[in-house]
């Protein structure tokens, strides 16, 4: 075939970017020990690299504040209220993507720098889970005070042959703008977040809104099987190191 009769494949923002997560997903399948973290560390510097390159940093920052992208740090008024270097946005890119989360849909936002797992990237990585058949997440109406909410939620999970049924508290930070669907999100947020750092003992950041918070009381009501021993990740998951 001729050059004149090839088809030109025009790379997709998405399918570039996704290139440079298998990199960070052979970070994570090495596991930090204390004979290999400067390899890690220069897999890391090497992808950072990657992401830097003029145009493929033009590539991430197009998803930047779009619903298709990832968000940042934004006032009432819908303004960002950080000034970030491109720099601080491809780390914080890079510590979600090392979670295993990518910047496509919604699933993960910067705040205060870092990377912050949201509703959608939780949902993302539950699906991955192995033998995860189904869960739900039921929020109950929450109590508010001036100092904030206290949210509770009931997960269930069919994981293989068994499953089980937990309920937990969350305190939420609030504000006087703080609407209770608001609460809700936040609630399921933090109860999808439980529920894979249970299944997979991933244990990611407990962030909400960029400030650290309480961690979650958790109060097992009932459990439908015996303690469930997870299988071990296999090797195409991504574990945050």
């Amino acid at each position: 075939m001729s050059d004149k009769n090839k088809v030109k494949v025009i790379e997709t923002p998405e399918s570039g970017i996704r290139k440079l997560t298998n990199e960070l997903i052979a970070v994570s399948e090495l596991g930090i020990t204390f004979g290999n973290f400067m390899q890690v560390a220069h897999k890391i510097e090497s992808v950072k690299n990657l992401i830097m390159i003029p145009q493929n940093l033009k590539t991430l920052m197009s998803l930047r504040g779009r619903a298709y992208g990832f968000e940042v740090d934004k006032d009432k008024s819908k303004k960002e209220v950080r000034n970030y270097t491109d720099e601080q946005i491809v780390d914080a890119i890079i510590e979600g993507l090392m979670m295993g989360v990518e910047p496509f849909h919604n699933k993960l936002m910067i705040l205060a720098g870092r990377a912050y797992v949201r509703e959608n990237g939780f949902r993302f990585l539950l699906n991955k889970v192995k033998d995860l058949k189904s869960y739900d997440v039921v929020c109950s109406t929450p109590r508010t005070s001036s100092n904030g909410a206290l949210a509770e939620s009931t997960v269930t999970w069919t994981l293989g042959d068994g499953g089980g049924v937990k309920t937990l508290t969350f305190p939420v930070k609030t504000d006087a703008f703080s609407t209770a669907d608001q609460i809700n999100g936040k609630c399921i947020r933090k109860s999808l977040k439980w529920l894979y750092s249970n299944l997979s003992s991933h244990s990611l950041p407990d962030e909400d809104e960029g400030i650290d918070v309480t961690r979650a009381a958790a109060i097992e009501v009932d459990v439908i099987t015996p303690r469930i021993e997870f299988d071990e990740k296999p090797k195409d998951k991504v574990a945050y190191p």
